[in-house]
């Protein structure tokens, strides 16, 4: 659990001189890590639903009926609710 600023500093006062130097390090790069995480998670996302949407294309330029393409859009689109799941829940 984060502390807010305010409660950062109450406690660090009373800590030895080397502790005050590094918590506010750490405290700032679990952030940072957790922005990087953030950003990971929308990378695979992207890749993942860019690699389905060109697939789908390639396959609906294929499609001879409208069932066809129908059909590849129903797949289409769980496949894209099945990424959004999968990188959401890892």
């Amino acid at each position: 659990m984060l502390l807010p600023g305010i409660g950062v500093s109450k406690l660090l006062a009373g800590a030895p001189k080397l502790v005050s130097m590094i918590a506010p390090s750490f405290i700032s790069s679990i952030g940072e890590a957790s922005v990087e995480a953030v950003h990971s998670k929308n990378d695979e996302l992207n890749l993942k639903l860019n690699i389905a949407n060109k697939e789908y294309n390639r396959l609906a330029a294929q499609a001879t009926s409208p069932l066809q393409l129908s059909l590849l859009e129903d797949e289409y689109r769980k496949t894209v609710e099945s990424i959004n799941n999968d990188v959401i829940n890892d």
